[in-house]
């Protein structure tokens, strides 16, 4: 109990250090001296190192993100479009400063595989407590279409110091989606096929 607690602790520092160092070994440094941690604790916590921190950062926003949007869909009659926009929004705002040096560290060329995973989980996440059940072709492309939004939205927040622009943004993006978003049924051996030959879809489901 001792160690989850301290490593949780761990996290919440990096949320207030990483405004600063950015997702590098200095900045895990600092969370442990201000802890009073000897230094490389942090491997005895988090051996995958920065990314390992980073993946339970980002899962740590997705379940925050997921139990205030399961509240406000219980106190009223949200459509999907709403829950899933409103998500986005619940994901990103209050973070500006920490997401900023997030997407520094994930657009770097060797951390394209890892950031992609993670918004892939992010996306997910969200067509879940929107409540989507598909397990067809459709599973793929609603969550496709969704990780190009996500994407470009966290990308306009990041970069934007007006946050009613990025809203304004995403509602442009969810609509764009919408007009491409109506996929023909497959047949389950051409799905397959589908999947087996992209990639990108095999990588992200990837445990």
């Amino acid at each position: 109990m001792a160690k989850k607690k301290s490593k949780q602790e761990f996290l919440n520092s990096v949320r207030e250090e990483v405004v600063f160092l950015g997702f590098a070994d200095e900045m895990l440094f600092a969370v442990e001296e201000r802890l009073g941690l000897k230094k490389n604790y942090h491997i005895l916590l988090f051996p995958g190192g920065i990314k390992e921190v980073i993946s339970l950062l980002e899962a740590d926003l997705d379940k925050d993100m997921s139990e205030q949007i399961s509240r406000m869909a219980a106190k009223s009659d949200m459509r999907v479009r709403e829950i899933i926009k409103e998500s986005i929004k619940v994901r990103l705002k209050g973070n500006k400063e920490m997401l900023s040096q997030l997407s520094k560290y994930y657009f770097n060329l060797n951390n394209f595989t890892f950031a992609y995973k993670n918004f892939w989980r992010t996306v997910d996440q969200i067509w879940y407590v929107a409540g989507d059940q598909s397990t067809d072709f459709n599973h793929y492309t609603k969550r496709g279409l969704l990780f190009c939004v996500y994407k470009a939205t966290f990308l306009h927040y990041v970069s934007s110091e007006n946050d009613e622009s990025t809203w304004g943004f995403l509602d442009k993006r969810i609509e764009n989606a919408l007009k491409i978003g109506k996929i023909k049924k497959f047949p389950k051996e051409t799905i397959q096929k589908i999947k087996e030959k992209i990639p990108f879809i095999r990588l992200m489901n990837r445990k």
